[in-house]
């Protein structure tokens, strides 16, 4: 190799995750992101106590989503900023790890679904990144949601009490929220501890083994012309508008969402030499979303003080279907003369804003439900039409059919029947089915499976065609599960990384 260090592509949270690992290890690495700032917003906090806090998502309403073909819902949604931090920018901060069935369900419907890992493969890195963020939440585990290595615990509010007493007569359970909290004190332009890839950034950037270099909007991987193997990856530089190339012994992208299927289907020419060969035609299929529901409800409780959440589990799997099920994320707003808590929240989502009176007392079920994959989902390049790089511009081939309209009414009837038997009055406020990508949580297009036949990577997230790229973002997702991604997608990129340094010498 011409360069002994590590391509990664993308600062988001697990580009930054894989980096912390091979720099820590001692490994060179060149980290590349089309963004070169981030938004600035003062965090003050102090023991604990938070003087100034801004709302960790306003940034979705502030940037410029990237031009695509949609041939499926045309209210499709695809959220893509060119940033520091990546998709980061875009997260709550809720922490939740898979159980161990959500590797297996996949399993009893088809061996396509078979994931190559197993939770216990996760654990010890869901353990690690736990740590390093520094979580907020609950130390219970339940049959369906294991907990968290918290830093410092959150309980159900006692307002909830009632609500979590129902959850477990209809086989769900109500939860603390974990979410990533960071250092009791904090005096920061980061907006929010969830800005992992911002917050790691800063300590690799003091590392002699680790460059940063920013406006670089990768293209395309290039390959040695005589061995199945990434010699590195080509990129415009954002200001010069010049064609550059980065060289490495190893590539990891991390882009995102779709834009590491996007950097792939670019490389694709058919031949194998000259580019990434698919001549299965899997890189692109498989798409899958976390779809998104708004349930809104008036409700007949004492004016809070403060805004309140909690998490709704899926039911027990042997009460559910399987890879069809949805979990919630329940906030809880009253207002005395002031705009609802999670106001900004819908706003970010895309909702309609809401009005409350004074006194009343709301409840917002923020509902995530799973698809199946299907090889038909898909995102694929145009055959004419091109982007502001002149490459060929993404189409994102997707809609909720059905039986995924079923899978969210099935969630609206869930959480209507843990209020009633709760005991609660409450009166639906607005009931919203959002499009596509509304969750940022796509995923599948580059999945993960021992049979190269059902999946472009293997258990560590290697290329089975070629084994120096891997994909460590959620597009390497077998099946899709009603959980944030997010930590998950950060224990995969470490477990990676690991493979990397312990395989490096024999690495094409």
């Amino acid at each position: 190799m011409s360069d002994d260090r590590v391509v990664i592509v993308g600062s988001g949270p697990t580009g930054t995750i894989a980096a912390w690992t091979l720099v820590r290890a001692g490994f060179k690495v060149t980290l590349l992101e089309s963004g070169c700032s981030f938004p600035k917003h003062l965090h003050v906090r102090l023991c604990d106590r938070e003087i100034y806090c801004p709302y960790a998502l306003e940034i979705r309403d502030r940037v410029t989503y990237p031009h695509f073909e949609n041939l499926g819902d045309p209210l499709t949604r695809w959220f893509k900023a060119h940033l520091l931090g990546g998709l980061g920018s875009f997260w709550g901060g809720v922490v939740l790890r898979f159980a161990a069935e959500d590797f297996t369900q996949g399993e009893l419907v088809s061996q396509r679904f078979c994931w190559p890992i197993r939770y216990e493969d996760l654990e010890p890195y869901y353990n690690r990144v736990e740590q390093l963020i520094g979580v907020r939440g609950g130390t219970r585990s339940v049959p369906v949601l294991p907990a968290c290595q918290v830093s410092r615990v959150l309980d159900v509010p006692q307002e909830f009490s009632d609500l979590a007493a129902a959850a477990a007569k209809l086989d769900r359970w109500l939860v603390p929220t974990n979410h990533v909290y960071g250092n009791s004190t904090i005096l920061s332009q980061i907006p929010s501890p969830a800005n992992v890839g911002i917050r790691l950034l800063a300590r690799l950037r003091r590392c002699k083994n680790f460059r940063l270099i920013s406006n670089a909007h990768v293209t395309r991987l290039q390959l040695h012309q005589t061995k199945a193997a990434a010699a590195g990856v080509e990129y415009i530089d954002r200001q010069s508008g010049e064609l550059c190339f980065q060289a490495g012994k190893a590539v990891v992208l991390a882009a995102g969402q779709l834009g590491s299927t996007h950097i792939l289907l670019n490389s694709c020419s058919g031949n194998g030499v000259s580019g990434v060969d698919n001549a299965s035609g899997l890189i692109g299929r498989y798409l899958h979303d976390n779809m998104y529901a708004a349930y809104t409800y008036d409700v007949d409780r004492p004016p809070l003080k403060q805004s309140l959440m909690s998490y709704l589990t899926r039911p027990d799997y042997a009460k559910a279907e399987p890879l069809r099920t949805t979990g919630f994320q329940i906030y809880a707003g009253a207002l005395d003369k002031k705009p609802l808590a999670n106001a900004k929240l819908r706003g970010n989502l895309g909702l309609a804003p809401q009005s409350l009176q004074e006194g009343e007392f709301s409840l917002l079920f923020a509902c995530f439900g799973t698809q199946v994959p299907q090889e038909s989902r898909h995102v694929s390049l145009h055959p004419t039409a091109k982007d502001e790089y002149g490459l060929p511009l993404l189409r994102i081939g997707t809609c909720q059919d059905r039986q995924d309209l079923e899978t969210l009414a099935d969630g609206r009837r869930a959480a209507e029947a843990l209020m009633e038997v709760a005991g609660w009055q409450f009166r639906p406020k607005n009931i919203a089915i959002e499009p596509p990508g509304t969750s940022v949580h796509f995923g599948g297009t580059i999945r993960m499976h021992d049979n190269p036949n059902f999946g472009v990577l293997n258990a560590f997230n290697a290329m089975h065609d070629i084994p120096n790229v891997f994909v460590v973002d959620a597009s390497c997702f077998t099946t899709c599960v009603e959980k944030n991604p997010t930590l998950t997608a950060m224990a995969i990129a470490m477990r990676a990384a690991d493979f990397l340094i312990r395989n490096s010498a024999s690495l094409p």
